[in-house]
């Protein structure tokens, strides 16, 4: 009898992997290391960075504002030549826009020392004749013990502009808006989620320095 037949009869016997199984075991632990080195990648790689807004990158020179309240003063985008501006358009009459607001105070707070930063609240109106909206507005600033200069939007002139750089069909409140020292629009945010006026802090001190 051949011996080779005995010996590979005998190690059969023995349970002794076979060839074919062997290489099948062998794929297998490369898929498993693939699948690891992609596991660790995605681990390691940090997230891509959100689509900028259509507007980030344009200047808001359709920006134009009126007093509400008698300690502002009309604003244009000539007048805030030199200064990052951060522009809030927000209402009495929304809900989430009474939410941001006080972090928007923290904000406006914390670089309250910084003569180069511009915090401008404008209050709009939810509709284009709501004659109230002077009363609204200081009501909900005394009642949240608020100070600050408020401007409004004439025939939402600037909330306009700002939709139609940003490729919008409509305006949703809140709107937030950062412009840089030349009015260039670096920052956009619309509506409201938390940790968002942390977003805009950020933004602000990169364009101070």
């Amino acid at each position: 009898m051949d011996s080779n037949w005995n010996d590979a009869a005998d190690q059969q016997a023995l349970g002794a992997p076979r060839r074919g199984s062997g290489r099948l075991l062998g794929l297998f632990v490369l898929l498993a290391v693939v699948v690891a080195g992609v596991l660790i990648l995605k681990a390691i790689t940090p997230p891509s960075e959100p689509a900028a807004a259509p507007a980030v990158g344009e200047r808001f020179e359709r920006l134009q504002l009126a007093p509400l309240t008698e300690d502002a003063e009309p604003l244009t985008l000539a007048e805030l030549k030199g200064q990052v501006v951060l522009i809030n358009f927000w209402g009495p009459w929304c809900g989430p826009c009474r939410i941001e607001f006080p972090e928007l105070m923290e904000l406006r707070e914390h670089f309250a020392a910084k003569p180069q930063f511009r915090f401008v609240s404008v209050s709009c109106p939810q509709t284009p004749d709501d004659a109230q909206l002077k009363t609204q507005s200081l009501a909900f600033l005394r009642m949240k013990g608020f100070n600050l200069p408020v401007h409004r939007d004439p025939q939402f002139k600037s909330s306009s502009a700002l939709m139609e750089l940003n490729r919008e069909r409509a305006f949703p409140f809140p709107t937030t808006v950062l412009l840089d020292q030349q009015g260039v629009i670096r920052g956009l945010w619309v509506g409201y989620r938390p940790g968002i006026a942390k977003e805009m802090r950020e933004q602000v001190k990169a364009l101070l320095k």
